[in-house]
């Protein structure tokens, strides 16, 4: 009954090759995030702050405000409960996590 509204999704089609391009997009922006950024940026230690305060049991947008979404906090904030003092390893946990994010998105 629905398959009539559909796209045809085969090898040959056209959306096939647009779903193809796309991906390789997301995979050469992946690979630029991890090999050409800087060492450490301004919102990798935001969202770890942001984090601290989600393993403190605060709400964001109700008991402080950072203007990313929530999800990456959530995410990290039970690194930063286990691990308090090991700002470094929680950067890049943070980044390993946004990296499978952008992976599981593309």
């Amino acid at each position: 009954m629905f398959a009539a509204n559909l796209p045809d999704i085969s090898r040959r089609s056209t959306c096939f090759y647009a779903l193809l391009v796309l991906l390789a997009i997301n995979l050469l922006q992946t690979v630029y995030a991890v090999f050409f950024c800087s060492f450490l940026q301004a919102d990798d230690l935001e969202h770890l702050h942001a984090a601290f305060f989600v393993a403190n049991g605060d709400v964001p947008y109700r008991d402080f405000f950072e203007h990313h979404h929530p999800l990456l906090w959530y995410l990290l904030a039970p690194v930063v409960k286990i691990l308090p003092h090991h700002t470094l390893f929680a950067v890049y946990t943070g980044r390993l996590i946004s990296l499978c994010a952008s992976l599981i998105g593309g």
